[in-house]
């Protein structure tokens, strides 16, 4: 397959050797699909990503469904002992592809059969879709990723993904359905904001929706991420390249910073945050 010389989207099928991978995020991980439509600009698998076209087609706009790894999950979650399974850490498992492709939802059907602990990281509000099969899990887990509710930083940094607000009434509906429900705010941008701005809102509504902690991540930023990060400032969101660059400057004090108003804020609404 090649790219087209339009510069459109590639999409392909591949099969996997795998389903079930180990790994030190959680005892497996599955990852329905190689590359990710999404193309958040920050997104630290493009520092692995090897693109089989040519030209190389530029980050979010190559992707591959994995279309046998319900049959390999079958297979596998019969054979490995049970844990618990993350989908997924190189791909978002509910991108746009899996409208069509129902692979996760077929992992998903494998692993309750299985009886294995499932943990769903996503930015997409199409996991409500399969809310009815992951009620049947025992100790089923959904967590939006959130880095920003501002849409100025949605728009230049992650523009494919559904919305924040999108994304937060879509864990309203997953905990209303009662299953267990999280947001990973992750990674902190550098904003053109106040810290309070630019997170106060967010904490409001964690506090609505009854969460007692919240996961913070920082911005991988270096290599390849980096050249990204800072396009992306400079022709997205220029206003707020400056903190981006006292963030360069002095890394171990702009961390301090940032991770001591969220422990400010947090206290200020009674929650517990843990930073990985």
């Amino acid at each position: 397959m090649t790219q087209t010389a339009s510069g459109r989207p590639v999409r392909g099928e591949i099969r996997a050797t795998q389903a079930l991978s180990p790994s030190k995020l959680s005892d497996y991980v599955v990852n329905p699909y190689l590359g990710c439509s999404h193309g958040c600009k920050y997104c630290y698998v493009q520092r692995y990503f090897r693109s089989r076209v040519t030209p190389p087609a530029p980050w979010g706009d190559e992707t591959y469904a994995r279309i046998n790894i319900g049959d390999l999950a079958r297979r596998e979650t019969r054979t490995k002992s049970p844990g618990r399974v993350l989908l997924s850490s190189m791909c978002d498992a509910y991108q746009p592809m899996e409208s069509r492709y129902r692979l996760t939802r077929s992992v998903l059907e494998c692993l309750i059969e299985g009886r294995f602990p499932i943990s769903v990281l996503t930015k997409s509000s199409l996991v409500l879709r399969d809310i009815d099969i992951l009620a049947e899990g025992e100790a089923t887990e959904v967590t939006f990723s959130v880095s920003s509710l501002d849409p100025k930083i949605h728009r230049a940094f992650e523009p494919r993904a559904t919305p924040p607000n999108g994304r937060l009434e879509a864990l309203r509906a997953v905990l209303d359905s009662g299953v267990k429900g999280g947001l990973f705010v992750a990674p902190h941008i550098p904003s053109a904001d106040s810290f309070d701005s630019q997170y106060m809102l967010l904490f409001e509504r964690v506090v609505e929706f009854g969460l007692k902690e919240l996961t913070f991540d920082s911005l991988n930023y270096s290599s390849v991420m980096k050249r990204a990060i800072m396009r992306t400032y400079e022709s997205e969101y220029p206003q707020g390249k400056g903190s981006f660059v006292r963030l360069l400057e002095d890394p171990g004090a702009y961390d301090r910073m940032w991770r001591g108003e969220v422990q400010r804020l947090a206290a200020r609404f009674d929650l517990k945050v843990t930073f990985v």
